[in-house]
């Protein structure tokens, strides 16, 4: 999502620097609801590279841009090997920082897992994944290789490395600050799928419930991409097209698995309506999509502003890039499709390729339908 993405939605710069007065707005409404669409979404999405990840964090995901690290066996019983894979480390990279880092992260996860009431999760079937989220990040501290410098140190000593992670600890996954990815986007979080890196910007804020929010958007992804190698390690060729469908060429459009993206965005839908004591879908469905696009309604939810510390332009317009979502999310089992396809609509406006998987575990094109109310 965005502050710089929530701060997981990453916010126009422009918007940043020059916010309409709310004298604007009542003078030209409607051509301020169109660029608070084009705000908005920017906010939410960032470039197609980095998917959904507000900083309240949707969506970073990352496509990596080499040959995905995966051992493979072939028909004729050769095994190809691994690529190195992941970003070279930022020349002002400091890993005892990031060590201090990813243990503020640990101990705010498990603080923030405290706090939540689980059992007021709006909709029951997805309980069991959240908590797995949490679970995951927790078990990761286990993990000898979660800060990204020691990780690249023993890629470098070891080529099978990566492969390794991949196949056989698929829910390992390491940290890695770097802002020269992230912050010209105003990501706060971003996810390079293999072998899986959580990228975080240096203003990442543990203390901040968008910020860990945005973190589990990305999370999300991972705990798919594991569960699909779990599931696919005896069938060598659907794996690595599954781990194809995240790589591209300089240039070529990126690709949105929307199930998973609408899925990312139901975590942090649910969660903060979960922090919120249920104000969020209250609020929803309390605004039209234009009351919501019109940053002049804002003052309709200034009390959450303050109780998600949120007091800056950017970090505004990802919270609203929620209660869009929640506008659709907790619209009810009748209006899925509609929730799906605003998940598409946003990537699709970023130039992406939208993609659903079949019952081939293979991706295939999703043509989406308008969407009511911003179309």
């Amino acid at each position: 999502m965005g502050r710089k993405n929530h701060r997981n939605a990453p916010a126009s710069k422009e918007g940043a620097r020059s916010p309409r007065a709310r004298a604007d707005v009542h003078k030209n409404a409607e051509n301020h609801r169109i660029r608070n669409a084009l705000l908005l979404i920017a906010a939410i999405v960032g470039p197609a590279a980095l998917g959904v990840m507000f900083k309240g964090s949707n969506d970073g995901t990352f496509d990596n841009t080499m040959n995905p690290a995966i051992t493979a066996t072939t028909s004729d019983g050769s095994t190809s090997q691994p690529s190195a894979s992941g970003p070279d480390l930022p020349p002002d990279f400091d890993e005892a920082k990031l060590d201090i880092l990813i243990a503020q992260i640990e101990n705010a996860i498990s603080a923030f897992k405290a706090q939540l009431n689980f059992d007021k999760i709006k909709h029951p079937k997805m309980k069991p994944g959240i908590i797995n989220l949490f679970d995951l990040v927790e078990r990761n501290a286990k993990n000898d290789l979660k800060n990204y410098g020691k990780y690249k140190r023993a890629e470098a000593s070891n080529k099978d490395l990566s492969a390794t992670r991949v196949t056989t600890r698929p829910y390992d996954f390491s940290y890695l600050v770097d802002d020269s990815t992230l912050d010209s986007l105003k990501f706060v979080a971003a996810y390079s799928h293999f072998p899986r890196h959580m990228i975080l910007s240096s203003d990442f804020n543990p203390n901040s419930p968008m910020d860990l929010l945005a973190m589990l958007h990305e999370a999300t992804h991972l705990g798919t991409d594991a569960d699909f190698v779990l599931d696919t390690r005896d069938n060598p060729e659907t794996l690595r097209a599954y781990l194809y469908f995240y790589t591209h060429k300089p240039g070529e459009k990126k690709k949105c698995d929307v199930v998973d993206e609408a899925k990312a965005w139901a975590v942090q839908t649910e969660l903060l309506n979960v922090f919120l004591d249920g104000d969020l879908e209250k609020l929803a469905n309390s605004m039209s999509v234009r009351q919501i696009m019109d940053r002049g309604e804002s003052h309709r939810y200034e009390d959450i502003l303050k109780k998600l510390k949120i007091d800056n332009e950017e970090e505004i317009y990802s919270f609203m890039g929620l209660l869009l979502s929640a506008k659709y999310y907790f619209a009810g089992p009748n209006r899925v499709n509609e929730y799906i396809d605003i998940i598409a609509y946003i990537h699709e406006k970023l130039g992406a390729r939208l993609f659903v998987m079949d019952k081939n575990k293979r991706f295939v094109s999703y043509k989406r339908k308008p969407v009511v109310g911003l179309e």
